[in-house]
């Protein structure tokens, strides 16, 4: 076979493997989405894309009153603690497809975060057969996707960032500033920018600068600190109940069950490439200097690769940085939000590998001529491809049964039939209060956030859940009239009830 035939049955190949794995994580992506729903935090940025196409959202923030907006005062949901690319990107699509919208932004988020990809293979030198099934995991596609939302967008725009800094584009500093507009957590990476040339440098910093400008406008002009939001976000990361240990153990168990092979065999590689390393400078330096260069070359591939390319660099930083930052945010964090952060640690940890797997199948190519150099590279990865078609087939046929959208997803039965239950006794038209407003809000109930009391809030019927949302013990009231009991939640009547 020539040369130029190996090439297209090369690019062929991979975009075959590329394609069938894509469309695999569309449709177990999909299948999880339709059997469990979206996650608390997903909704709630899908109210605040609703409250950002709101005329009263503009109203209650030019004349100063935004802050009580929030507190139910007003006709929309907003929570000032979120990042705000998400919702933004939301509110473009509510009012061209409704209902479907966060369909829309599921797909669009796997799209961009497959585009990504693409453009740091070719940025890094890395086989996209070797990262992409790295990145379309179940990891990822289910905790880092349906859980948030936010995780798989600043992903996505991380890996770009990276792949621009590999580069030496000024444009990472804008695409940096989106990534952190996205979620918060994600301005660890920020020093990063530092490890551009020249001009690149600065211009990349400023242009950081002026990308997050906007956001910290408004949250000075509508909270009178320009990082209200930011601090915020920190403090509800905070928080968590006990309530919740046994229920999100699940989620804890899939992220690390993910998370834990690829930490494991980047912390080998590394070992090996330390020591690889050591030895390539204290010896084949000398031998060189003797007139083996050219054998020298051949013979040491790999670790010259590692220790001269400016690749590693940006790699190393990736993963120090990811360490950092997750450390930072679990001394301070609880079991509802590690699972989402694992993103800090888990692109360093990808790439890398992906990395490490691409220069390991050049130098097999380069030791093993022929037809058992091209079977062996084939091998690795078909090897890999099995690993992540198996993967994405669990996660298609589990039915979100080893996931927390079972029993914390928009569409689970405790949720609906408490839906229902209202109907039924003529009170979905009526205010509630509840410990899972956000839930019941997304199901069309008109239900308000039991942190906000006050003479009318406290006639309001009283919807409250004993495993989803809040501690049901904040709703409780003493003048209780009559109550509805059921095994996973409860309806209470006050005294002096009223249907608003």
């Amino acid at each position: 076979m020539s040369k130029n035939n190996m090439h297209s049955f090369k690019a062929a190949a991979e975009a075959i493997f590329t394609l069938l794995l894509i469309l695999l994580a569309i449709a177990a992506l999909l299948k999880t989405y339709s059997t469990g729903g979206i996650y608390w935090d997903f909704i709630a940025h899908i109210f605040f894309a609703k409250a950002l196409i709101t005329q009263s959202f503009y109203s209650a923030l030019l004349s100063g009153r935004l802050m009580s907006a929030i507190n139910y005062s007003d006709s929309f949901y907003f929570e000032y603690f979120r990042a705000p690319l998400m919702p933004v990107l939301l509110a473009l699509l509510l009012p061209l497809l409704g209902s479907s919208t966060a369909t829309a932004y599921i797909l669009f988020s796997l799209l961009l975060l497959t585009f990504s990809l693409f453009y740091l293979s070719r940025a890094m030198h890395i086989e996209l057969m070797a990262l992409i099934p790295l990145f379309l995991t179940p990891y990822f596609l289910a905790f880092l996707t349906l859980l948030n939302g936010t995780e798989i967008l600043t992903s996505a725009l991380l890996i770009i960032s990276t792949a621009l800094l590999v580069k030496d584009k000024w444009q990472s500093g804008i695409v940096l500033a989106l990534a952190g507009l996205a979620k918060y957590p994600s301005l660890v990476f920020l020093p990063m920018l530092l490890m551009l040339k020249g001009k690149a440098r600065a211009k990349a910093v400023l242009a950081f600068a002026i990308a997050t400008l906007p956001w910290l406008v408004f949250n000075a002009y509508a909270f009178g600190n320009p990082l209200k939001s930011y601090l915020t976000d920190f403090s509800e990361f905070k928080k968590g109940t006990s309530a919740n240990f046994a229920a999100l153990m699940p989620s804890l168990q899939i992220t690390f069950r993910n998370l834990l092979p690829y930490l494991v065999l980047a912390a080998f590689l590394l070992l090996l490439l330390i020591f690889w390393s050591f030895l390539y400078f204290a010896f084949l330096n000398k031998k060189t200097s003797r007139g083996n260069k050219s054998k020298n070359k051949r013979q040491w591939t790999l670790a010259k690769t590692i220790n001269n390319e400016s690749t590693q660099s940006k790699i190393a930083a990736l993963l120090i940085l990811g360490f950092i930052g997750f450390l930072l945010l679990a001394m301070h964090g609880n079991i509802d939000n590690l699972p989402r952060t694992g993103y800090l640690i888990y692109i360093g940890v990808a790439i890398g590998t992906a990395y490490l797997i691409t220069q390991a199948s050049k130098e097999i190519g380069q030791r093993i001529k022929g037809k058992a150099g091209s079977g062996a590279k084939a091998f690795i990865y078909l090897l890999i491809f099995a690993i992540c078609t198996s993967q994405l087939l669990y996660l298609y046929h589990s039915n979100s049964t080893s996931f927390i959208f079972n029993g914390y997803g928009s569409t689970n039965s405790t949720i609906t039939n408490a839906v229902a239950t209202l109907k039924s006794l003529g009170l979905s038209n009526c205010n509630v209060v509840s410990n899972a407003w956000v839930y019941l809000l997304y199901q069309g109930i008109e239900a308000h956030s039991p942190y906000y009391y006050n003479s009318t809030v406290t006639k309001y019927a009283i919807v409250a859940f004993k495993s989803i949302g809040v501690n049901e013990s904040l709703i409780n009231i003493s003048s209780v009239a009559k109550i509805y009991s059921y095994e996973n939640f409860s309806i209470e009547i006050p005294a002096n009830y009223i249907c608003k």
